[in-house]
């Protein structure tokens, strides 16, 4: 079974019809005469100019060593959120076993604190990535070649 809807008409300001089609997503705004402005919707992605992603800019010979300290930035921010990470989750599984029972916080400590370690290693576990993709293989390589002589 199929639902089929009519298209609405309005009247417009010099007393002829107009038809809107339902179901459209097309954005109307209208002039003075009746008449739409823009029939079709307007998409702005502020990610993307001119059809390309911005790409960082490297003086020569920096490359490398910039690429290594914004992974070890974002490394150290992985780490300090994986610390937050586990004492909210702490923070509120304390809560909850506190509202629970007469000591509850007490009585669940141990169990609180291995569900906030869980929490927090599950962060911190994704801080060596962060390094590790910023390295290239050629720079490895290149490494590997002056102590390996």
């Amino acid at each position: 079974m199929t639902l089929e809807t009519k298209p609405e008409s309005k009247k417009s300001a010099d007393g002829g019809d107009e038809v809107i089609p339902s179901g459209s997503k097309a954005s109307l705004s209208a002039t003075a005469s009746g008449k739409p402005l823009i029939a079709t919707p307007i998409v702005f992605d502020p990610k993307r100019r001119d059809g390309k992603d911005e790409k960082r800019k490297y003086s020569r010979g920096s490359k490398t060593t910039q690429k290594l300290s914004l992974g070890i930035s974002k490394a150290a921010y992985r780490t300090a959120n994986s610390f937050a990470a586990g004492l909210s989750t702490f923070s509120d599984e304390s809560d909850k076993s506190s509202r629970k029972r007469k000591d509850g916080m007490v009585r669940d400590s141990l169990r609180n604190a291995s569900k906030a370690f869980e929490d927090g290693t599950k962060e911190l576990g994704k801080a060596p990535d962060e390094i590790a993709r910023r390295i290239s293989g050629k720079a490895i390589t290149k490494v590997y070649k002056v102590f390996s002589l």
